[in-house]
C-alpha cells in the first residue's frame, strides 16, 4: 500500500494551479486603528476600526453622521494613517472639521459629480495605495481611511440629465450600489483599508425615486455589503441659561451598531458634540463622553458614580469624589487625569457586557 503523504503535501496539490488559494494562516491578519471614541471602542468589542473592513454609517438627516466621521478621520490621522474625504454633496463643513481635529493640510479631500466619476476616482485611489506599498513608498503598516459622505447623493450621470424636468422615471439602479461595494469588499480585501460609507435614513414619503430604488430609506433596508453598519442619532440636547434665556450648547448622539461581522452587534454609545456657545469650545468634549461611558457601564466601570453622584476611582486623591460638575471640574484641570480614564476604560472595554434597548425613545 502506498504511504499517504502528510497532510500539508496533499493540500499543495490541491492547490496546485489555483492562485486565489492560499493556508488560512497565510492571510493577512486585520489591524485595527483606535479611535478617541472610547464608547465606540467597547461597544464593537474590537476597540476601534478594522482594516479591511467597510462601515455603513447611517441616521436621520442632521443628527451627527457627518461629525462622527470627522472624529474617525482626525483619529486616523493623529496615528500617522492616511484618510480621504469624498464630498459627494458639496456640503462638507471644513471649518468644523478643523474643531473636531481634522488637520485639513493631511487630508484629500474629493468633490466628484456623478456616481461614476466616483467609483472610478475610489478605484484609481485604492490602486495607488497598494501600489504605493509595494514600491516603499507608503509605510506598510499605513492603514487607509476611504469616507464617502454620503452615497445617497450619488447620481448616475443618465439620471443626473433628467433632474429639473418633468420626467423622473428613473429606472431600476438598486443593483448598481450593491454590485461596487462587492467589488470593493474585492478590492480591499487583502489590504489596510477602510472604508466608511455614509447614508442618510430616509421614510419612503421623504425619499426620492432614486434613492427610493437604491434602498437609502430606513436603516435596516440598507443594501451595502458592509461589515459593520452604525446608526447615529441625536440622544438630547444639551442646555444652559445665557443672559437669562435657555440656550442650545450641544448634543449628546447616541451611536447604535446594528451589524458587526467583527465584533458585538447591538452594542451603543455616545459623543457630545459642542456649540460656540459652550463655554468648552467647539468640537468633541471628550470630558462627557467618557463621564456618559462610566453611567452607561454602571457597576462594569472602573471608575463608578454611585448614589448621590458620588464618583469612585482609584486614581482620584481619596478615592472618591463627590459631585458631578467636581468630577467634571477635576478632568478639564488635569488633561492627564482624563487620559488615565480614557486609558482605563479602554483597556476594561473587552470585560464589559451591557443590555440595550434598541427601541428606546430619543428625547
Amino acid at each position: 500500500m502506498t504511504d499517504i503523504p502528510e497532510i500539508s503535501e496533499q493540500l499543495n496539490v490541491l492547490s496546485g494551479g489555483v492562485k486565489s488559494a492560499k493556508r488560512l494562516s497565510q492571510k493577512k491578519a486585520v489591524q485595527v486603528v483606535p479611535t478617541e471614541f472610547v464608547g465606540m471602542n467597547r461597544a464593537g468589542k474590537i476597540g476601534g476600526l478594522s482594516a479591511p473592513s467597510i462601515t455603513t454609517v447611517y441616521g436621520p438627516s442632521g443628527e451627527g453622521k457627518s461629525v462622527f466621521v470627522f472624529g474617525l478621520i482626525a483619529d486616523f490621522q493623529r496615528q500617522n494613517h492616511l484618510a480621504a474625504l469624498v464630498d459627494a454633496e458639496f456640503t462638507a463643513d471644513l471649518e468644523f472639521a478643523d474643531y473636531c481635529g481634522v488637520d485639513p493640510d493631511r487630508l484629500l479631500y474629493l468633490q466628484p459629480t456623478t456616481y461614476e466619476n466616483t467609483v472610478k476616482e475610489i478605484e484609481k485611489i485604492i490602486n495607488n495605495f497598494k501600489d504605493g506599498k509595494k514600491k516603499g513608498k507608503i509605510h506598510p503598516n499605513t492603514v487607509l481611511l476611504l469616507a464617502i459622505d454620503s452615497v445617497s447623493k450619488l447620481i448616475p450621470a443618465n439620471e443626473l440629465a433628467k433632474l429639473g424636468k418633468k420626467d423622473r422615471s428613473f429606472p431600476l439602479r438598486a443593483a448598481m450600489n450593491s454590485a461596487w461595494m462587492d467589488k470593493l469588499n474585492v478590492d480591499i480585501h487583502d489590504d489596510s483599508i477602510h472604508i466608511v460609507l455614509v447614508a442618510h435614513e430616509k421614510k419612503t414619503l421623504d425619499a426620492s425615486p432614486f434613492e427610493e430604488q437604491t434602498h437609502v430609506k430606513g436603516g435596516d433596508a440598507l443594501i451595502y455589503e458592509s461589515r459593520q453598519q452604525i446608526r447615529i442619532n441625536v440622544k438630547k440636547r444639551l442646555k444652559e441659561e445665557i443672559g437669562g434665556k435657555k440656550v442650545q450648547i450641544g448634543k449628546v448622539h447616541r451611536g447604535l451598531i446594528k451589524k458587526n461581522k467583527l465584533g458585538a452587534e447591538g452594542g451603543e454609545f455616545y459623543f457630545i458634540v459642542t456649540n460656540e456657545f459652550s463655554e468648552n469650545g467647539i468640537g468633541f468634549d471628550r470630558v462627557l463622553e467618557v463621564m456618559e461611558e462610566c453611567k452607561l457601564r454602571d457597576k462594569q466601570s472602573i471608575c463608578r458614580r454611585k448614589v448621590g453622584a458620588v464618583w469612585v476611582w482609584d486614581r482620584l486623591p481619596d478615592g472618591k469624589l463627590k459631585g458631578d460638575s467636581n468630577f467634571e471640574e477635576l478632568l478639564r484641570s488635569d488633561p492627564e487625569l482624563l487620559e488615565n480614564l480614557t486609558k482605563d476604560l479602554n483597556d476594561t472595554a473587552g470585560s464589559v457586557k451591557l443590555q440595550v434597548d434598541e427601541e428606546q425613545e430619543d428625547e
